[in-house]
């Protein structure tokens, strides 16, 4: 089947991804697991010792009396457990809900009471709700028991069946659901070769549960899709290191691909260690969760003489454009829109107009690609929202140049992308007002030297008080989860205000110089 197809009546994302496989090359080698002890994985599992443990952990969970539609809490790091559950979950048409390790306390709880699981399978040591559910917490002995079960079916699930549950990053509030489909890894087929380019002999490397709710894509659907080999950074502190250390990583794991965000590009380019010859096992690096710069685009291609390949990735679609082996990089633009894919860039305001070459508009995708969310979950009124007749609107501005190539242009309503998260300045500008001695503060998106682009803060102190850097983020370290704290801080006399007394976001990067 190509991915051309029409989108099978029945599909199974597990039987596609793993039985296909285990059938076919059972004694290859699906993932790889390091926990930095020695120069060897501590974990092997070919494609038929991880099917054989999926089924019979999907078997022992149906005869707890978890039924299709209902949803597992996955609560876990980069450990074997996690795609075991994850897969076992869609072989039995249950609900896996995956979720990053590195998430805020107020996020995770708030996580656990909008998706009702009726299990939090548990790695032991990942943190867990602290708001009492009634779900049963299933630790690292139960999770083992579960995979000694008799051997399971894969469930014949429809392709329009909810397959998995995804959170966004909680940008405009909490973190909002976004459930998927069965059909979702249908329509990721095309990034395979023209994104992604996978093989059965490559090893894909990537941090994994730093955010579990986009690597679940790139990072385990798709290279077990294609006979490839899995790389996994068990402890977080060697996750810690991923930026700084990657081509020490690439030579202990043997990667041939690698998928990081910009800013651990940038850091890696910094570090020195990046060198043409200091990975030779790599072929190349996919950039994911965040715009790729132009600037790390060009230095990374002249420093190793591999290019890194974009890819515009969101909860609610994959990957609707991206460059690859079939569209050369081009610096400062995305890519162009995938194969079979229906991409549109519409009027900002209204109606259903594309606009002309070169012009801002919002980036839309056709309905009818199967990649595209079922919906928002159980939030109707913010889906019907989304929609604007047969197109969904991804709320992010970019134009279409003479070539085709799709060039981001930020946000429509001012959220911005850092450290492959949305970003709520509201949200992180309200916490900062509570702090002494701020007086007004805007945050944006800007320069940061060192990493490429961040969150900055405009911050207008209290009369006779002076900004002082390091307190203010000794003071949010505990409020805000790192990637939403500020990397500089910029005073200011003043910020651009509406007739309203409002903040004029629109008017911040001109009216203030950093």
């Amino acid at each position: 089947m190509e991915p051309t197809d029409e989108t099978p009546e029945r599909f199974n994302i597990a039987a596609y991804a793993l039985g296909r496989m285990a059938a076919s090359k059972p004694d290859n080698v699906a993932l790889m697991v390091f926990d930095g002890t020695t120069h060897e994985p501590s974990d092997v599992w070919t494609y038929a010792a991880l099917e054989d443990a999926v089924l019979r952990t999907r078997n022992g969970l149906q005869s707890l009396g978890i039924k299709m539609g209902d949803r597992v809490l996955l609560r876990m790091g980069n450990s074997v457990w996690f795609p075991i559950m994850y897969f076992a979950c869609l072989a039995g048409g249950f609900v896996p809900v995956a979720t990053s390790d590195r998430i805020s306390q107020r996020d995770l709880d708030h996580i656990a009471t909008d998706c009702k699981p009726v299990i939090i399978a548990h790695d032991g040591a990942t943190s867990l709700p602290s708001e009492q559910t009634d779900a049963k917490i299933f630790g690292p002995d139960d999770l083992h028991f579960l995979s000694q079960s008799p051997l399971g079916l894969y469930a014949r699930t429809f392709s329009y069946d909810p397959a998995y549950l995804i959170y966004t990053d909680g940008t405009t509030g909490p973190p909002r659901g976004v459930l998927h489909a069965h059909r979702a890894l249908w329509g990721r087929l095309r990034h395979h070769k023209s994104w992604l380019g996978l093989t059965q002999k490559d090893r894909m490397l990537h941090t994994g549960a730093d955010n579990w709710a986009r690597s679940i894509g790139y990072g385990l659907m798709d290279p077990l899709c294609c006979g490839a080999a899995v790389v996994l950074l068990s402890p977080p502190d060697l996750r810690g290191v991923f930026d700084k250390a990657l081509p020490l990583l690439v030579e202990l794991s043997g990667a041939t691909i690698v998928v990081a965000m910009p800013g651990q590009y940038n850091t890696a380019l910094k570090s020195g260690t990046v060198t043409e010859t200091a990975m030779p096992t790599l072929t190349r690096a996919i950039s994911t969760g965040a715009i790729l710069p132009a600037h790390i685009a060009e230095e990374w291609q002249a420093v190793t003489g591999h290019p890194i390949y974009d890819g515009y990735e969101l909860a609610e679609i994959a990957c609707p454009v991206f460059s690859g082996p079939d569209c050369p990089v081009k610096p400062g633009k995305i890519g162009k829109p995938a194969p079979g894919s229906k991409l549109a860039i519409l009027a900002p305001d209204a109606g259903l107009k594309n606009v002309g070459v070169n012009q801002i508009g919002v980036i839309a995708t056709h309905r009818s690609d199967p990649a595209l969310m079922l919906g928002y979950w159980n939030d109707a009124e913010t889906t019907k929202a989304s929609v604007r007749g047969a197109w969904f609107m991804t709320g992010d501005l970019g134009l279409r140049d003479q070539d085709g190539y799709i060039q981001y242009e930020g946000r429509l309503d001012y959220l911005v992308n850092v450290e492959g998260y949305r970003a709520n300045p509201e949200e992180i500008e309200t916490i900062i007002l509570a702090l002494p001695d701020i007086k007004e503060v805007a945050v944006a998106e800007g320069v940061v030297p060192g990493r490429g682009t961040g969150l900055v803060a405009y911050v207008v102190p209290q009369p006779g008080a002076q900004l002082a850097p390091n307190e203010l983020n000794r003071n949010l370290a505990p409020l805000l989860v790192d990637y939403k704290r500020p990397k500089k801080w910029v005073e200011v006399d003043g910020l651009p205000k509406t007739a309203s007394g409002k903040l004029a976001r629109f008017a911040l990067a001109q009216a203030i110089t950093p």
